[in-house]
This record gives C-alpha cells, structure tokens and sequence, in this order.
C-alpha cells in the first residue's frame, strides 16, 4: 500500500469518527482482519493523541473560522497533515510534501475554494514551532 493509500484509509476512518464519534477507530470498512495499513494507523494514532493541540494550531492559522465550523472533511485533512508533520518522525516528510499530499487529497475530496483555505492554514502551521 501507497502513502498515498494510506492517508486515504486514514480520512475514510478518521471522517466516519468526526461525523459519528460513536464508530469504532479500529475497523475501517472493506479492511481485512488484519487492521488497517501501518502509516495510515500512525496517523490516526498521532491525530487521536494529539487532536486538542493540533485543533489549536488550526484555530490559530485559520482567520475566521473555528474547528467547529469547519468542513469536516478539510477539517480532518488538516488534523491529518498537521499530525503528519509535528507528531510522526519520518526523514523522508518534508512540509512541502505534506502540503502538497494534502492538497491532493483536498482536491479529490473537497472544493477548489478547500484547497486554498488549506494551503493557507497548513503554510502557517508548518512554520510555527
């Protein structure tokens, strides 16, 4: 499985809990007994452990608009992305390469006007430290 998949797998859980808290975080659908792909549970794990300082940092970055607002599918991409980029040690992560694979996402699963809204907040944040 792709990084790429596994951010995927990711949002599908991570928005089915975000819409109906009540879900189980351990099964996603259509996932073989075996659980679900390793990065993608690493960045459900860093999202749930660190969802209140990461909810923060898009509070801070994003003029206007609040977490609770929010579309909860760009709502989740940024959890994610920030996630990815303060809570997972990885080498090969840089803040452009998580931008741009969230934005990637935001443009296969949101809107034109997400996109923008996202790179904004995500620029801001990748640079706070």
């Amino acid at each position: 499985m792709t990084r790429r998949q596994a951010r995927i797998q990711a949002l599908q859980l991570l928005y089915s809990h975000e819409i109906n808290p009540e879900a189980e975080k351990s099964v996603l659908p259509d996932q073989e007994s075996s659980g679900h792909d390793e990065y993608a549970q690493k960045i459900i794990t860093a999202v749930d452990q660190n969802q209140t300082a990461i909810d923060v940092l898009i509070n801070r970055y994003s003029k206007n608009w609040n977490t609770a607002q929010m579309n909860k599918v760009d709502l989740v991409l940024l959890r994610m992305a920030i996630a990815e980029s303060k809570y997972i040690e990885d080498e090969e992560l840089t803040p452009a390469i998580i931008i741009n694979e969230a934005l990637d996402l935001t443009r296969q699963y949101s809107t034109d006007e997400a996109v923008r809204f996202v790179n904004g907040v995500l620029d801001a944040a990748m640079k706070d430290s």
